[in-house]
């Protein structure tokens, strides 16, 4: 069932709904890179708000979990700036010590409003997802999402293009979904 309302920001939250947030979500609203400034990262505070504040179920895994981590220490090493550009000489440093602690720190954070789900790698066809994976632009954590939230019924909150002919719920502040959401509302009425 389509949603009524695609846009994170404005779609009415209820204790009955199954989020999955995509990583860069987290990145947004709790990542080095976010800022209070940035349109994207005002958006999604306000509707992870909105969902925490009806109660709404959300739901992470260890794909997204290990992406937020990691995506979030490569900030913090490009923000650096150390000569080479090794990252893991960068590991051995107070750099990299101090980054670690502020990234898990963030991530303790928003895993308190979390219900962990497993990824489920084994329910699925890995001959069907290389296949699957080989026809499509996105990358293979994507088709693991994709997965996952038509197994468990979720819908997906993320600013990823790469979603949009997955056949998922979308909620997001992506102007390319929404359009699309409107336009799909406004030919089918």
């Amino acid at each position: 069932m389509a949603l009524r309302e695609p846009n994170a920001k404005k779609h009415k939250y209820s204790p009955e709904d199954r989020l999955f947030l995509d990583a860069n979500i987290w990145l947004h609203v709790f990542g080095p890179q976010g800022s209070s400034q940035d349109q994207r990262s005002k958006s999604y505070s306000i509707a992870l708000k909105r969902a925490l504040n009806a109660n709404s179920n959300i739901y992470i895994d260890v794909l997204v979990m290990s992406e937020y981590l990691n995506r979030s220490l490569r900030y913090h090493f490009d923000e650096a700036g150390l000569p080479g550009g090794n990252f893991k000489k960068y590991r051995d440093t107070h750099e990299y010590e101090a980054a670690v602690r502020a990234v898990t720190s963030q991530a303790k954070q928003f895993l308190r409003h979390c219900k962990l789900v497993e990824s489920d790698f084994t329910q699925c066809d890995p001959m069907q997802m290389m296949t699957d994976f080989a026809q499509t632009p996105s990358d293979f954590n994507d088709e693991i999402i994709i997965k996952l939230c038509c197994r468990h019924g979720f819908t997906l909150m993320t600013d990823d293009g790469d979603f949009i002919n997955s056949g998922l719920n979308i909620l997001s502040c992506n102007s390319a979904y929404l359009s699309r959401a409107s336009n799909f509302t406004t030919n089918s009425d």
